[in-house]
């Protein structure tokens, strides 16, 4: 029997070590194949200067255990924007199921699984709103990347800013 909670980490060499940063020079350990995906992206993209992983750490309130939590940022990276300066963004992977911002629907789907998606819902949610306002705070960004966004294209066209 497998634990649906266990989050089987792996550990990652950046193949260019000199854009990786991280003060604490703790290994990368990356929790799924998206992360491991994206962190390949900003170890090869060239408009990727630098980049860490989860070296920020969020205080927020989640309301599905009524408590003040700390959300560790999946990615930060160093970019430049369109005028040639320095644009620094958070990043956030998930896969699309759980990057909605419109609650799950329920369906056909058993109380516990509809519970359970609407608990991972609220908390990712309050997470993105705490993520957003200490971005705003530090003149940064905030985005959330998932497997569509990981397909071949440049960096530049996934961080374009929405109108």
């Amino acid at each position: 029997m497998t634990n649906k909670n266990f989050i089987q980490m792996e550990s990652y060499k950046p193949a260019n070590p000199h854009k990786y940063f991280d003060p604490s020079g703790k290994p990368i350990f990356l929790r799924s194949s998206l992360e491991i995906a994206f962190a390949k992206r900003c170890d090869f993209e060239p408009a990727i200067l630098k980049w860490a992983s989860e070296t920020v750490e969020i205080p927020y309130f989640d309301p599905t255990r009524m408590t003040n939590r700390r959300y560790i940022m999946d990615f930060i990276i160093y970019t430049k924007d369109e005028n040639g300066k320095d644009k620094i963004t958070m990043v956030e992977v998930k896969p699309s199921k759980q990057a909605s911002e419109k609650p799950p629907k329920r369906g056909n789907k058993s109380d516990s699984t509809f519970e359970s998606e609407m608990r991972v819902w609220r908390t990712n949610q309050a997470k993105w709103k705490a993520a957003k306002e200490f971005a705003k705070e530090r003149g940064w960004d905030f985005v959330i990347i998932t497997e569509k966004h990981l397909q071949p294209k440049t960096i530049k066209e996934t961080f374009k800013k929405k109108k």
